[in-house]
């Protein structure tokens, strides 16, 4: 073999994607579209558990009717869970549409900021 290369490129290769594609692609795939097509989800989810418990949680995807929210503690994690239930149906009497069918739990740290110091 030569080394020509073939019209669909060699082996592997990936063609470039312009970036509002690949942009688009990654915001639908993390469900972030959805968090900004109704950023009322973040209101109703402070508003039902409250400033102490908001300020260690965020929303961080809505995807299929399925609600995840980070949470920087695994100590808040574990008792979180315990009030799933009750937390849903308080989110779905907040929220209409989009019906958000489950709310799933996930330990993620927040990132600390830093001011340069």
């Amino acid at each position: 073999m030569t080394g020509a290369r073939r019209e669909s490129g060699w082996p592997g290769e990936r063609r470039a994607v312009p970036l509002g594609d690949a942009l688009g692609g990654f915001l639908k795939h993390s469900g972030l579209t959805s968090l900004m097509k109704y950023p009322e989800l973040h209101e109703a989810w402070q508003k039902t558990v409250g400033e102490d418990i908001a300020r260690h949680t965020r929303v961080s995807r809505f995807q299929r009717g399925v609600l995840e929210i980070a949470v920087d503690s695994s100590a808040l994690l574990n008792d979180i869970q315990f009030h799933k239930a009750a937390l849903l149906q308080d989110l779905r009497r907040e929220v209409k549409k989009p019906f958000i069918s489950s709310v799933f739990f996930v330990h993620k740290p927040q990132q600390e900021e830093h001011d340069g110091q």
